[in-house]
């Protein structure tokens, strides 16, 4: 995936008498994003994070490992030890 920037959601935190809460709300469109998005395995990664002012906003985590190179057997992969 791109460096794209991909947010989801809506977030809000309250003060209670035990503490804060934090209330994560998806809408219908947030779902389609989901599922566009979610890996081979059926998973999305999200971050939840805070802005300068405070609040609280959910991205989506688009990295992924870099494949590695398939490289040719040397003769030292003969070996038994």
């Amino acid at each position: 995936m791109s460096n794209e920037k991909i947010y989801l959601g809506k977030t809000e935190t309250k003060e209670t008498k035990y503490g804060k809460m934090h209330r994560i709300s998806f809408g219908p469109q947030d779902f389609e994003k989901m599922a566009k998005l979610k890996n081979s395995k059926g998973w999305l990664n999200c971050n939840i994070k805070e802005s300068q002012e405070g609040g609280m906003y959910i991205q989506v985590d688009t990295w992924k490992p870099k494949e590695k190179a398939v490289s040719a057997p040397t003769s030292d992969d003969d070996m038994p030890f």
